[in-house]
């Protein structure tokens, strides 16, 4: 009886852990076709990666990662993968099979970046807080999506801390960063300046 107690309370004790870890998804095949960079796509790094990128897009969900950017110089693909997602092994897949065939056009290799949030999920909290903002009157000149920090950016003039607590109450802090911005109020997307 003592053993069956112990093997019951071991039982309780792992069922939280299994709870916690995401199931991986089911394997995906890739057409390694697919890759084939097409032949004007093939001496422009940044034609490449947008070709890259949109097979990406139809194999994955704005749920199974972070989003995508570009080098500053337009010349390489980065990819956000959301920590712990359950697309992982074949987003790793996918990955190798596009760096193979950029390598072999001389272009770089796809970076990757383990990223806290979803672009799905920021773009939920995104529409929810622009519309608490407004419901609320409070004023901000720009409100982004920063895949690059994967975070929503809020910017306004007068940044204190007042006026981050006002937003803050809005939504978790986890989800934000805040920079100065004199342009006009309450717009959604664009860049900070």
């Amino acid at each position: 009886m003592k053993r069956f107690f112990c093997l019951m309370v071991s039982f309780l004790f792992l069922l939280p852990l299994s709870a916690c870890s995401q199931p991986l998804a089911e394997e995906i095949t890739f057409d390694p076709e697919d890759f084939t960079l097409r032949e004007r796509n093939a001496a422009d790094p940044n034609a490449a990666g947008h070709q890259i990128l949109d097979l990406f897009d139809s194999y994955f969900t704005d749920a199974d990662y972070g989003g995508a950017y570009f080098d500053e110089n337009g010349g390489g693909l980065h990819i956000n993968i959301v920590k712990g997602s359950s697309q992982r092994e074949n987003i790793a897949r996918f990955i190798a099979l596009a760096d193979a065939e950029l390598e072999k056009n001389g272009f770089p290799p796809i970076q990757t970046h383990e990223v806290d949030f979803s672009e799905q999920e920021l773009q939920a909290q995104m529409d929810r807080l622009s519309e608490a903002l407004q419901d609320a009157d409070i004023p901000f000149n720009t409100m982004l999506l920063d895949v690059q920090k994967n975070r929503i950016g809020v910017g306004f003039e007068d940044i204190s801390s007042s006026y981050q607590r006002r937003v803050l109450r809005h939504i978790q802090s986890k989800y934000v960063y805040f920079f100065e911005d004199g342009g006009w109020e309450a717009s959604i997307g664009g860049n900070p300046q």
